[in-house]
């Protein structure tokens, strides 16, 4: 327990490093959904830490504080991932090829999908937030196919690559324990560890991936696969 709380602080003093170093560099106008994301956080950081110690961690209070941003922060997440594949490859790109990919991966994992919606004892926000994750981790695994695919071609930059990387690495260990809960039918959390772990590391990655601005060095224009340059005022050094 106490290792928890220890991580949880550590995780709210890196949110802070990331928006200080982000007002400063300045980058926030490079990763605005990004940035709003870690802002958004934060506030729930600091509003649950309130509600604890105000009220307690078993109070309807934190309950409620602790699971429904938490729907907020998965839409946030796919925006972020969805966010970096647009500015890779284009928006009208990005909606279309997303989409189809999404439509694909749940006709195929319809069967799983909704086993877990009939497991009884379930708690609906656990129901909820499986559908989450499976866009969330869809996303993931779609952009990072896409970036390989094309890895001759383009150059993404240290902070796109350090913003998809962390926000996988939460999606990623939110994936396991799901599987976790799918396969042992319990609500609770079957590795204590691994989450606050995850969450701390990804935040760690984000911090060092955005301490500098390295930004995106060469994009996909539609499918010409035409090379352009961008961002030309932060030349690579």
């Amino acid at each position: 327990m106490f290792l928890d709380y220890l991580l949880w602080g550590a995780g709210i003093g890196l949110l802070l490093v990331i928006l200080i170093r982000g007002w400063l560099a300045p980058m926030l106008r490079n990763y605005p959904v990004f940035y709003s994301y870690i802002l958004f956080v934060l506030g729930v950081e600091f509003l649950r830490a309130i509600l604890m110690s105000t009220f307690g961690p078993k109070s309807s209070q934190y309950y409620y504080a602790y699971y429904w941003p938490t729907y907020m922060m998965s839409v946030l997440q796919f925006v972020v991932v969805w966010t970096v594949h647009s500015k890779v490859f284009g928006r009208p790109h990005a909606v279309k090829r997303l989409t189809q990919f999404l439509l694909i991966a749940a006709i195929l994992l319809l069967p799983l999908l909704w086993k877990v919606m009939e497991l009884r004892g379930s708690h609906i926000f656990y129901r909820i937030q499986i559908i989450a994750l499976f866009v969330q981790m869809a996303s993931c695994v779609f952009v990072c196919r896409d970036l390989f695919i094309e890895r001759e071609k383009i150059r993404i930059g240290q902070n796109l690559f350090g913003i998809l990387t962390g926000t996988s690495l939460m999606v990623g260990s939110q994936t396991i324990n799901f599987g976790a809960y799918l396969l042992l039918g319990t609500s609770e959390h079957a590795f204590w560890f691994l989450i606050p772990f995850m969450y701390f590391l990804a935040l760690s990655v984000f911090a060092f991936s955005l301490w500098n601005c390295d930004p995106l060095r060469t994009r996909m224009e539609g499918s010409a696969n035409t090379e352009v340059r961008l961002e030309r005022k932060w030349p690579r050094p």
